[in-house]
């Protein structure tokens, strides 16, 4: 599969690279389980103890996109992609916006992530956490593809 990524952040100009994947990609024979991230993905949760009692410095605000365009072969459909994400944190502190989307034989993963506010305090540990949580699980999800006329 051909897969397209550009990626760019605040000290980084745009990216575009053209690669052919096959590690992404779980073959079960009539279907595939594609993980449209070659780069770039939140993999894991960087907020994981139950509590924090220091505060949370970011130093610079956080800007990253990821662009993948994803050509899928004739011999297979597209069944199953991630639903959107659109998450924000209060006061517009931080968001991101996350879709799949099938046109014709490829498919566009967009996700841009956004940190605004630099410094957090302890008690805005919780919702910190949360919001990474809900973009590992978005980001672990799989595009499914089926093999025409299979079974």
């Amino acid at each position: 599969m051909d897969h397209a990524v550009e990626q760019t952040s605040p000290t980084q100009a745009s990216e575009a690279i053209q690669v052919e994947i096959d590690g992404n990609v779980q073959d079960l024979s009539t279907v595939l389980y594609l993980n449209p991230f070659v780069a770039g993905d939140f993999s894991e949760n960087p907020f994981n103890l139950d509590e924090r009692k220091y505060p949370i410095d970011f130093r610079v605000p956080l800007s990253l996109m990821y662009t993948a365009e994803i050509e899928i072969p004739e011999t297979f459909e597209v069944t199953s992609v991630p639903e959107p994400l659109k998450l924000s944190l209060p006061n517009k502190a931080g968001s991101v916006i996350y879709s799949v989307n099938a046109v014709g034989n490829r498919l566009i993963v967009n996700q841009v992530f956004k940190i605004r506010q630099t410094n957090y305090q302890a008690n805005d540990y919780p919702v910190l956490k949360e919001f990474y949580a809900q973009i590992v699980e978005k980001d672990g999800e799989q595009i499914v593809l089926k093999r025409k006329g299979g079974e």
